[in-house]
């Protein structure tokens, strides 16, 4: 039997750069009468609240065709969508840039995700994120980079060795991710997404830290 679809969006017109598909829904009374008529219904008109998430026992599919149609972007699934179904409530509601963030760290831990690129969505495997043109920086991030994001830093050590670090972070790091080792320039180069990183350089500056600067002084002799 299909999952009943409690899944509710309702969109912020503020939030939104791109149209949305305003539409309605039916009854719970309905719903229940005829579950397979929820999975084709539209997603709700769009309000002020932002977008909400109730997932009990949808598929993967089935949240994927909403969040498209609710938010007007078309989804391009390079690769299959994840098996099995999700339960997910939160009480609160969403901006779009964050409602694509929390669905993507749950689509994360199925290894695939969102990759925003114009005004579509690529469902993707995190595995192939390396090879595309994913946010680089040097030395930190910057705040508005969202936990989901796939990203690469570039990060030069004050006073750590780069090879022992490098050794201990690959660890730490997902199938889709790597850190390289810059023997010459004493630099890391990581791929993982934007909260592990983050979570790494709370550790490495926990070890690197600048050596203070040497002081002579000069005392007269007596």
């Amino acid at each position: 039997m299909i999952p009943e679809v409690l899944a509710v969006f309702a969109v912020s017109v503020t939030a939104l750069t791109t149209p949305v598909v305003a539409a309605h829904t039916s009854n719970v009374a309905n719903t229940a009468a005829d579950p397979a008529a929820s999975i084709m219904q539209d997603p709700p008109a769009p309000t002020s609240g932002g977008i909400r998430f109730a997932f009990k026992g949808q598929s993967w599919d089935q949240i994927l065709d909403y969040f498209s149609r609710t938010t007007s972007l078309p989804i391009v699934r390079e690769t299959e969508v994840p098996k099995g179904s999700v339960d997910y409530i939160s009480a609160r509601a969403y901006t779009l840039p964050e409602a694509l963030s929390t669905l993507n760290q749950l689509l994360q831990t199925q290894n695939v995700m969102l990759r925003v690129e114009k005004d579509k969505l690529y469902l993707q495997k995190l595995a192939d994120m390396k090879r595309e043109n994913i946010p680089t920086f040097v030395n930190e991030l910057p705040a508005t980079v969202t936990d989901d994001t796939i990203v690469t830093l570039m990060l030069p050590l004050k006073t750590a060795r780069v090879g022992p670090i490098s050794t201990q972070l690959a660890n730490l790091v997902g199938t889709y991710g790597s850190v390289t080792a810059l023997e010459a320039q004493n630099s890391l180069i990581l791929v993982e997404t934007a909260g592990q990183v983050r979570r790494m350089l709370k550790m490495i500056d926990s070890i690197d830290h600048a050596e203070p600067d040497n002081e002579v002084r000069f005392y007269p002799l007596r």
